[in-house]
């Protein structure tokens, strides 16, 4: 599985950049709006989601993990498709999604290509349980937050111990420092 590339931008397209990471060229697709921020030869980090079908195989791309990540819990739904599930992320932030299913606020859904009323029914039901993996309590993470949290992690601890040990460090501090004061929580 793809699920990150470091490489500089080749060409833009509507639906899609191809992005040159050491002499291969990588199609990845992505929300017209995401597109629109970039630049030709700028250098980009994107956080993909690889997506096989019996006809296909497409490579979606994110600004951060935590869109990514809520990108394949959509896909989770039945009746939700990559295509349906990146207009869903065009229309809103992962955690105005979030926030829609806590609420149990299907229109958000509906407003998206492709999702009917039934199918937007069923993601407010299918998402809320899932809803705990993208938020940290009620509020959503952020991208500097789910760094720490995917650096702590990687280093052996646990999620939800993660979670708990952020929640008592200063939003204020820079990465490094929310790091090291997590460290010294989870060490106590």
């Amino acid at each position: 599985m793809i699920v990150r590339l470091e490489g500089k931008i080749k060409y833009l397209m509507p639906h899609y950049a191809v992005v040159d990471v050491q002499g291969v060229g990588y199609k990845v697709k992505a929300s017209p709006v995401f597109l629109a921020s970039l630049r030709k030869d700028e250098m980009i980090v994107l956080h993909t989601s690889h997506q096989v079908r019996e006809d296909a195989e497409d490579l979606y791309g994110f600004k951060t993990q935590t869109e990514r990540d809520m990108f394949e819990t959509l896909l989770t739904v039945s009746g939700i498709g990559p295509k349906s599930a990146l207009g869903i992320l065009t229309m809103a932030t992962p955690g105005e999604i979030a926030a829609a299913v806590a609420s149990g606020d299907a229109e958000l859904f509906r407003r998206a290509s492709k999702v009917g009323p039934k199918t937007a029914a069923r993601a407010i039901v299918e998402l809320k349980d899932k809803l705990e993996l993208m938020t940290d309590g009620d509020q959503p993470m952020g991208a500097e937050q789910d760094d720490v949290l995917q650096a702590l992690v990687s280093l052996g601890y646990q999620q939800k111990q993660v979670r708990e040990a952020l929640k008592k460090v200063n939003p204020e501090f820079s990465t490094a420092e929310k790091i090291k004061e997590a460290l010294r929580q989870l060490g106590r």
